[in-house]
């Protein structure tokens, strides 16, 4: 796996007063940019060209991120004129990317381990991670193959008795796909979506969990 797709065009409306003058990938966590560590990650396992989807303050990305040189990848930029959710995102990159590729999302904390493993993974398939109590991540049902089910939103969960107290495997919103992935997003705005579009017609995503970082500053709390 050689190239990845970077969402990262949107504002971060929880996170205001922060993001009202840049985007929410843009926000430092520890001296330097929440999407400087995503590019830091793919570059640490040797995914060097990337296409970033921007939008929202995107100037404050293109002045920060330049052609990539000093992170030692490429970068292609795409933008999305509308911020109209992820899978809109992803579709704006459509004509940018390669067969095989990997998607993350732009406005998370993401760490190298946590994307090792995709590296040499086959399409397709989603990272999932066990957290406590999602807030806004989507709930993901694996079956006994490790091959996903459903993806559904937290606020639809459903309790079980089979789930451990409190704890939930979620969608990190990291996925390896192939250009198939665009004939199921038509006009869809979210990617978990689409996802169960696939599912209908029965193609399979494999699940692989990670215990790397992956965290979600949503609120400025």
């Amino acid at each position: 796996m050689k190239q990845a797709v970077i969402l990262a065009a949107g504002e971060g409306r929880r996170l205001r007063p922060f993001t009202v003058n840049k985007p929410k990938a843009m926000l430092s966590i520890a001296g330097k940019p929440t999407l400087q560590y995503i590019i830091e990650s793919l570059a640490h396992n040797g995914i060097r060209d990337l296409v970033l989807v921007v939008g929202y303050r995107r100037e404050h990305i293109f002045d920060y991120m330049g052609s990539g040189e000093r992170f030692d990848v490429e970068i292609k930029y795409i933008n999305q004129k509308k911020q109209l959710g992820t899978a809109d995102a992803l579709f704006q990159a459509k004509m940018a990317v390669d067969d095989e590729f990997i998607v993350l999302p732009g406005d998370k904390l993401i760490e190298p381990d946590t994307i090792a493993q995709l590296k040499d993974a086959a399409p397709e398939a989603m990272l999932v991670k066990k957290i406590e109590n999602p807030v806004r991540s989507s709930i993901i049902t694996v079956d006994e193959r490790g091959v996903v089910k459903e993806a559904m939103r937290s606020e639809r969960r459903v309790m079980s008795p089979s789930r451990e107290p409190g704890i939930f495997m979620v969608n990190t919103g990291i996925y390896v796909f192939t250009k198939e992935i665009f004939d199921f997003i038509g006009g869809e705005q979210s990617i978990p979506v689409a996802l169960n579009k696939m599912f209908v017609k029965g193609k399979e995503i494999k699940a692989l969990e990670t215990k790397g970082t992956w965290l979600d500053i949503t609120y400025p709390w």
